[in-house]
This record gives C-alpha cells, structure tokens and sequence, in this order.
C-alpha cells in the first residue's frame, strides 16, 4: 500500500503534473470543461500525441454512456493509440456541471479525466475501479470538496486511502 501511495505522490507532485490538477471557480458546460481538462493534459504533458485523436476519443466515450459515476464525480476517460502512458487530470469545481447526467443526478463537482493507451488496459481498468473506490467514500469526497486551492485539492488527494 505504501509503495502505490508513493508512487501516486511523485506523479501528482511532479511539476508537470501539478498542473494537471485544477480548482476551477467560473460556471463552465460539460464541454467546455472537458475541452480545458484536455487541454491541460496536452500542455503540460508530452504522453499525448494527437490531441484532436485524443479529444475526439474522450467525447466518443461520452457519446456511448455518461461518465458521471454520482455523487458529484465524473470520470471521463478513455483509451487511445495516441496516449503514451496512462494520464490523469483532476478538476474541482466551486459551481456543478449542470449538463452532466449521472445515475444520482447530482452535478459533478470532481471531474478526473483518464487516458490510457491501448496496451496498458490492465492498469487503467485497475485505475478506474480504484477511482470508483475512493469516491463512494463520503469523506474522501468532502474532504475534496472542501479544498480552498490547488495545494489543499493536492494534499486531500494523497490523503486518500491513507
């Protein structure tokens, strides 16, 4: 268990990856905040090759069924020959996405984004469930909810299956 949260922390502590985790405080559609998340992803990684390939994926996947799992969180993801390696962005957001269905109907308010290539599909479905897991926590959600900045989103992250 020690080893995993370690190497969670050095990608969500790495510089890059920092900025993949966002507090945002406008009002934004589903749309527009998967586009920024994407956006996020391309810019400050280099595990993406094609962003259109990428983005068109993710809106594909969206097309077939929600992401939104309930309880505010949603996770968009998918897998793509154009990702490198398994990526991940993390939205907070003061206002809900109030055009995002979930089985709950509760706007999410926690968007992770997933992007995997092809070939690690063991690991990103282990991803997934494991998302899945820490979020039906109330407390895990709370606790990420209550984040003021980027650096408490970070340390509530990590927190999580502590």
């Amino acid at each position: 268990m020690m080893q995993k949260r370690l190497k969670i922390a050095k990608r969500i502590l790495n510089p890059n990856t920092r900025a993949l985790i966002v507090k945002i405080d406008e009002e934004m559609s589903k749309k527009e905040v998967l586009e920024y998340m994407i956006n996020l992803v391309c810019e400050n990684t280099d595990l993406i090759e094609n962003k259109a390939e990428f983005s068109e994926k993710i809106f594909a996947r969206e097309e077939l069924g929600t992401t939104g799992i309930g309880r505010a969180v949603a996770v968009p993801h998918a897998r793509c020959e154009d990702v490198k390696d398994i990526v991940f962005s993390v939205a907070l957001l003061k206002n809900p996405i109030s055009d995002y269905l979930t089985p709950d109907s509760e706007n999410p308010k926690i968007v992770i984004l997933v992007g995997a290539p092809k070939s690690k599909n063991s690991e990103y479905l282990k991803l997934l469930s494991n998302i899945s897991k820490w979020f039906r926590n109330k407390e895990n959600r709370d606790n990420i909810m209550l984040s003021k900045d980027r650096d408490e989103l970070i340390v509530e992250l990590l927190n999580i299956g502590e």
